[in-house]
């Protein structure tokens, strides 16, 4: 998926893919779009909802990340 084709999706759904399928490359890029303080409020209220769709891994490792 490219930056153009993330245009189109909101930055919920962006982050959420971004953090589940993309490369370490992926998130920096994103992190260059968005504030990453603005992306650990948007993740931490997304894995708080009763249906996360974070993989389990991803989930810990950036509930970790975004702690620091």
């Amino acid at each position: 998926m490219t930056i153009k084709e993330f245009i189109k999706l909101s930055i919920e759904s962006a982050l959420e893919h971004i953090l589940n399928y993309g490369d370490w490359d992926d998130v920096q890029g994103l992190f260059k779009l968005i504030d990453k303080n603005e992306a650990a409020k948007i993740f931490i209220k997304q894995t708080r909802r009763k249906r996360c769709n974070y993989r389990p891994e991803i989930k810990n490792y950036f509930n970790l990340y975004f702690k620091q």
